[in-house]
């Protein structure tokens, strides 16, 4: 773990937002890299991982859920009007996601279990580097089109709305003082 890394201030929902995706992109490479190796070594890799994969699962199910909440509750209603199709498409490319990473976590359970991996990990691996190709391409494309996108269209009250919803998908409650 990188303790210099930095860390999302959603007082700056749409820097928040880039950082999200650095950290969703360094897990993408830890997949790829766990993938490759399992391809190479097999099973032997597969059981050195799942302390590993579970970690991956664990950050799939809190870190890109928030996330994703975070665009399809707060960012993507907020550029709806503005943007339209690729609102849409980031919605579906969202679903399609979702989809894939209930697949992983499932066929994992049953590899955990499994006495002969052998016949399962291939399509496993397969499918965990899709996952990871999809995320490349599709930050990717929210970092150069959706973004850009928000920095022009949102301000003021629209970013502090952005930041409080963020906020709540994580829990995070602060308390300021009377005439902040």
């Amino acid at each position: 773990m990188n303790l210099y890394a930095p860390v999302p201030n959603f007082d700056e929902p749409i820097d928040a937002l880039y950082i999200c995706h650095d950290n969703i992109l360094r897990r993408m490479d830890s997949i790829r890299h766990m993938a490759d190796q399992i391809a190479t070594d097999g099973d032997g890799a597969f059981s050195g991982q799942i302390e590993s994969w579970r970690e991956i699962f664990s950050f799939i199910d809190h870190s890109i859920a928030n996330h994703t909440r975070d665009e399809e509750e707060g960012l993507f209603p907020m550029l709806r009007d503005r943007l339209g199709a690729p609102v849409r498409e980031m919605e579906t490319q969202h679903d399609w996601a979702e989809e894939t990473e209930r697949w992983l976590r499932e066929r994992f359970e049953l590899l955990i279990d499994a006495d002969d991996r052998a016949g399962m990990l291939p399509e496993f691996i397969r499918r965990a580097t899709e996952l990871a190709r999809f995320y490349e391409a599709h930050i990717a494309l929210e970092n150069e089109t959706i973004f850009p996108e928000a920095r022009t269209a949102l301000a003021g009250e629209q970013l502090a709305e952005l930041g409080r919803l963020m906020r709540a998908h994580r829990r995070i409650t602060i308390d300021l003082p009377a005439g902040l």
